[in-house]
């Protein structure tokens, strides 16, 4: 498998709607959580969450695209040449840990959301913002999953594969 290829595959499949997203998932939040918090106090406990989740996201994708991804993509442009890595971070490994570490802050967020929101489920007196706002959570909360799922089992693997291989070389 080409490097460059799964790197593509995220940021098309998962970056880019995460990205486009995230704005309005926080957006919504703050404006459900001003409208109804007095009646539905969990909802101050949800934009907390959702605002720590967007900062930390931000964060978490620029050290995949401007650190993790260009490792990669040196990768497997030193398999063709035979060339072993050298990289400034010692291993692609390194990153990668961190970003395991970082999935699994943000599947123990989503965790927390799914309990104060009974799995993303609207009450009745809710609004459509209210409902817009769950959806949405709903849908980022299975993304995340799979982009969590293709990284670790796919992309992260591969990586790994690819550095050993270039090393014996």
């Amino acid at each position: 498998m080409l490097l460059s290829e799964g790197v593509h595959h995220v940021l098309e499949t998962f970056h880019a709607p995460l990205k486009k997203d995230l704005p309005i998932v926080l957006s919504l939040a703050e404006k459900v959580a001003r409208v109804h918090g007095d009646v539905h106090g969990e909802l101050i406990r949800i934009l907390e969450i959702v605002q720590s989740f967007a900062f930390e996201m931000q964060d978490h994708l620029k050290k995949e695209e401007n650190v993790l991804f260009p490792l990669m993509l040196e990768l497997d442009a030193l398999a063709k040449t035979g060339e072993k890595p050298a990289f400034h971070c010692g291993s692609v490994g390194n990153p990668i840990r961190r970003m395991h570490v970082e999935h699994g802050d943000f599947d123990a967020m989503f965790s927390e959301l799914r309990s104060l929101t009974n799995g993303f489920i609207p009450p009745e007196d809710a609004c459509k913002s209210y409902e817009a706002l769950f959806f949405l959570l709903r849908k980022m909360d299975g993304e995340l999953s799979l982009h969590a799922a293709y990284e670790e089992e796919t992309l992260f693997s591969e990586a790994m594969k690819k550095e050993s291989a270039c090393l014996e070389k």
